[in-house]
């Protein structure tokens, strides 16, 4: 297998990496847009529209497109994250026509009545309420980390910007993403050559905008901005939730790194974490772990559970999990064997596949995949050395951010300010 770009008569590239031996498929759209490049007034406008392409489907296929989903044993995903959103169609390889014709109507021009865009709208706000995202301690521990660069209302938005767009301004936001070096298709999986044709005439006939200045995968950093906070920001409840964020600087910290960090850290029943909250002396029993990256920066986010008399030795394990990591007490080897046997496994996998060559070669923009060589070459040669050092610099006492639910009157913030402090 190997990837091919091809490039559309409208100027839109797709990406394909086919295997004609598998039994399904995956055609990713993959659009530069969401929380990231919106301001404070029209935030939650990406989120809105990803909602409207499905309205508008529903229309076009006269308010049968599920059925006629699940007749074609297909699924139709959609989803807006912070700096991208995505389309997604997989399923099994005999759908595949359907899937093409999906494809040429993804992006038509929005003719959805006020009704039906109520309605749309309608479910957002339920969203919204449910999210809360204002009441729960994700969203402080955000905003404390990014200093207010991504607007409060978050992915979904506030309901007062929402109630204000109309179909025609949400038209013109179409206009604006859906063009050349904005957009980008990734087929994966079983498709043949006939298809393959029928695929770049598709997307030769999605009406793209001409090509606008490029959008970079940048967090716009307020001056003077510096992640971590010296201060344990504690949010009242009578359950003991964490989260513990490290930044850093992406422009010194490469792709293949992160993920071997991230595999040592957090990846399986091996990684330092699970080994020292869960296993050794449990003091938690699972917990969550995320890597967010952009071009200009990133951090490592840790979130847990745990009990009042377990909170100071639940933080000794993270701090201990840590060290372990810094002074090079893991396998590097049997990390880049996990990473590779993920990878290969990926290969069998339309969906995931898509995604990851989505994501890194369009949203981070890493090198095109070397498929001669076992996880793309991606983490071969690097060092334990190198290793270290970049744990060394990423987790730091001043580079992390730390909020907590608890008890106020019953958490010792000098007790846990004493366990951080060993982060160096």
């Amino acid at each position: 297998m190997r990837e091919v770009i091809r490039t559309a008569s409208n100027g839109i590239k797709i990406s394909f990496a086919k295997n004609e031996a598998l039994h399904s498929f995956c055609i990713g759209a993959y659009i530069r847009a969401g929380s990231m490049f919106e301001t404070v007034r029209d935030n939650g406008i990406s989120h809105l529209y990803e909602h409207a392409v499905f309205r508008n489907l529903k229309r076009l296929y006269g308010g049968k497109l599920y059925s006629l989903l699940s007749r074609s044993g297909l699924v139709l995903d959609g989803d807006t994250y912070k700096e991208f959103m995505s389309f997604t169609i997989h399923g099994a390889a005999d759908g595949i026509d359907f899937a093409v014709d999906i494809v040429s109507k993804l992006f038509l021009p929005l003719e959805i009545d006020e009704d039906e865009f109520e309605t749309e709208k309608n479910r957002i706000y339920c969203e919204i309420n449910e999210d809360d995202e204002k009441g729960t301690l994700g969203w402080l521990h955000g905003r404390r980390c990014w200093g207010g660069a991504f607007p409060a209302g978050g992915i979904a938005g506030r309901r007062s910007n929402i109630e204000r767009i109309t179909v025609k301004k949400l038209d013109a936001f179409r206009r604006s993403v859906i063009c050349p070096g904005n957009l980008l298709f990734c087929v994966t999986g079983n498709v043949d050559e006939e298809h393959e044709r029928k695929l770049i005439e598709a997307v030769g006939g999605v009406p793209a905008g001409p090509a606008a200045a490029k959008r970079e995968n940048v967090v716009p950093l307020k001056p003077g901005f510096v992640f971590g906070s010296p201060d344990i920001v504690l949010k009242d409840s009578d359950w003991y939730h964490l989260m513990l964020s490290f930044g850093f600087d992406s422009r010194e910290i490469p792709t293949n790194i992160r993920e071997l960090l991230y595999s040592a850290l957090y990846d399986l029943d091996d990684a330092a974490f699970y080994q020292e909250l869960s296993e050794n002396d449990p003091s938690a029993y699972s917990y969550n772990g995320t890597l967010e990256q952009y071009d200009n920066i990133g951090c490592f986010r840790l979130s847990y559970e745990t009990f009042e008399n377990l909170l100071p030795k639940s933080l000794e394990a993270v701090v201990r999990a840590i060290d372990r990591i810094k002074r090079g007490e893991f396998d590097l080897e049997l990390n880049k064997r996990k990473l590779a046997v993920q990878f290969t496994l990926s290969l069998d996998d339309p969906e995931g596949l898509n995604f990851d060559i989505a994501y890194y070669e369009h949203i981070l923009e890493n090198s095109p995949a070397d498929w001669t060589k076992p996880a793309l070459g991606r983490y071969e040669k690097v060092t334990m050395e190198e290793m270290t050092s970049a744990a060394k610099r990423i987790f730091t006492r001043k580079n992390l951010v730390f909020t907590m639910r608890g008890d106020r009157r019953r958490v010792d913030k000098a007790e846990l300010e004493a366990v951080l402090s060993r982060l160096g």
